[in-house]
């Protein structure tokens, strides 16, 4: 589906997902509705991103604000607590401790501005490719290409819940594609943020949600 902004493709992939009808009761007993390879393309992502941050932090839970999400995904170091970051796989990947953005994707698309190979890996196979491992990341995938002057985007999740994951998941990866942008224009003065694209692997809407999806969509 592709769509002008943030909020549209929000309510259609909403839609869609309900739409396919496909209930699946997890492990722990929740049911959700899934839906597989859920492909959203945004043309403007900046547009509208503050209005579905804001439609988010209405609903009766604790959502983190623009500042914590931005430091989150540009935290290069652990956060105790948590068995991994994106910020620190971005920044400080693996046992050598690779930064693939500063280290790679830019200097890549600085000598080879149509590249096909500036591609970020959030998985881990050392660490994520083990079958009793519960805890591993949803987002596993980042590409970028420079086209006409256009950083566009295209990310990978695994698997998303597309009410409250969502949202942080597409203004993180605004963050990611301005912070390249910035590190970028002095090669190319005219560049711009340009669109993204998401492919979602397992899209889910749980159940019990349904009075909170309804508010969206109306």
């Amino acid at each position: 589906m592709e769509t002008e902004d943030c909020m549209n493709s929000w309510k259609k992939g909403i839609k869609k997902i309900i739409d396919n009808n496909t209930i699946i009761t997890s492990m722990s007993g929740r049911k959700y509705y899934e839906l597989e390879n859920l492909k959203l393309i945004i043309n403007n992502p900046n547009k509208d991103i503050d209005e579905v941050l804001i439609k988010v932090s209405e609903l009766p839970i604790f959502y983190p604000s623009k500042e914590e999400l931005k430091k989150f995904i540009l935290n290069k170091n652990r956060i105790p607590g948590f068995s991994y970051t994106y910020g620190r796989r971005i920044f400080n990947y693996g046992s050598n401790k690779i930064n693939q953005f500063d280290d790679f994707i830019i200097p890549l698309l600085k000598s080879n501005p149509n590249s096909k190979r500036a591609i970020v890996n959030l998985w881990e196979p050392k660490y994520d490719s083990k079958s009793y491992k519960k805890d591993t990341p949803s987002f596993i995938l980042i590409s970028f290409r420079l086209i006409n002057d256009k950083l566009n985007i295209t990310t990978i999740t695994r698997s998303l819940d597309f009410i409250f994951g969502w949202p942080s998941h597409i203004y993180q990866t605004i963050v990611l594609q301005e912070y390249i942008t910035k590190k970028l224009i002095k090669t190319y003065p005219n560049i711009q943020p340009g669109k993204i694209t998401n492919l979602i692997l397992n899209a889910l809407i749980f159940k019990e949600l349904e009075e909170y999806t309804n508010k969206i969509l109306n």
